[in-house]
C-alpha cells in the first residue's frame, strides 16, 4: 500500500468513527420529567418538551397551580450546555373567589445557560436536576 492510500484510508476510518459517535449521541428532543422533592415529599413535577425545531414548552405542576412556559432552546458546546429562553407563560392570573396575577417562577425574555449531561438515552441532567425521558 502506498503512503497516500494509507492516509486516505485512515482519514475515511476517522470520518466513519466520528459520524458513528455523532449518531450514537442521545437526543434531547422529546418530553422529559423531573420530580421536585423536599423533606416533606414530592411537591411538584417539571415537564420539559424539547421540539426538533428548537421550541421549548415547560410545564410546572404543583398542588396549587399548573404553569406553562413557552420559549426556545439550543444545545451548545458539543452537547454540554443547554441555552433556553422563556418568552411567555400562562395562566396570567390565578382565580379562586377572586383573581390575582400570577408571578412566573422562570425568568422571562432572558437566555440562560445550564450544564447538560446525558446519563444514557433516557436520563439527562440539566443543572443538578435529573430528568427522565417520557417520550
Amino acid at each position: 500500500m502506498s503512503a497516500t492510500f494509507k492516509a486516505v484510508l485512515a482519514a475515511a476510518v476517522c470520518l466513519s468513527l466520528a459520524s458513528l459517535a455523532r449518531a450514537q449521541t442521545p437526543s434531547i428532543v422529546g418530553i422529559w420529567s423531573h420530580r421536585v422533592v423536599t423533606a416533606q415529599g414530592t411537591v411538584g413535577v417539571v415537564w420539559d418538551e424539547f421540539d426538533a425545531d428548537g421550541q421549548l414548552h415547560v410545564m410546572i405542576v404543583n398542588p396549587m397551580l399548573t404553569m406553562d412556559y413557552y420559549g426556545v432552546y439550543r444545545v451548545l458546546n458539543n452537547g454540554t450546555v443547554l441555552r433556553a429562553q422563556i418568552n411567555d407563560f400562562m395562566p396570567k392570573q390565578f382565580c379562586t373567589l377572586r383573581c390575582s396575577p400570577t408571578t412566573p417562577e422562570l425568568q422571562i425574555g432572558r437566555p440562560g445557560d445550564s450544564p447538560l449531561h446525558f446519563g444514557g438515552p433516557s436520563v439527562i441532567y440539566i443543572g443538578g436536576d435529573m430528568y427522565t425521558r417520557q417520550q
